[in-house]
């Protein structure tokens, strides 16, 4: 019996938030709001990617990335590791050269990157503006894909 009512409490007390505040796991899971929690903005992102087509094909690249599971997931990673810096457990330098692999490697995995992006992305100051970059990168792709030349500054 006070496995029901625990059961029951819990069901109620999960959508009493959700109702309260708007955020479920669907919600949760989405790369913008992610990028959020650490002052990354989608204007942000904006300022880094420049279409010289239609801007309809930037709403479509965004909205099919940020609704990737995968992707929101690894944003969710490297927040971890970006936590674990301001927490003292990892050092700056260290956390800053894994994400850098990190979002070379997984999050822009297969993407051709030209050298000063590259570079830019390498010397990223901090893991919330490297993945700022990455996730620009990433819609500046998906962008291309959609239609479109299209060029981050």
């Amino acid at each position: 019996m006070s496995v029901q009512i625990s059961e029951c409490v819990k069901t109620a007390l999960y959508e009493t938030f959700d109702r309260q505040s708007g955020m479920t796991l669907k919600t949760q899971m989405n790369g913008l709001i992610a990028l959020n929690r650490v002052g990354i903005t989608q204007k942000m992102i904006h300022n880094e990617i420049r279409l010289s087509s239609t801007m309809d094909n930037l709403i479509k690249a965004e909205n099919e990335i940020y609704a990737d599971v995968t992707f929101s997931s690894q944003i969710y990673s490297m927040l971890a590791v970006h936590d674990a810096v301001v927490n003292g457990h990892i050092s700056q330098l260290d956390a800053l050269d894994f994400t850098y692999r990190f979002c070379k490697n997984v999050i822009l995995n297969g993407i051709k990157l030209e050298n000063v992006m590259d570079l830019r992305l390498k010397r990223s100051d901090t893991i919330p503006l490297m993945l700022s970059l990455a996730t620009a990168l990433k819609i500046r792709e998906k962008a291309t894909e959609l239609g479109g030349s299209n060029y981050v500054r």
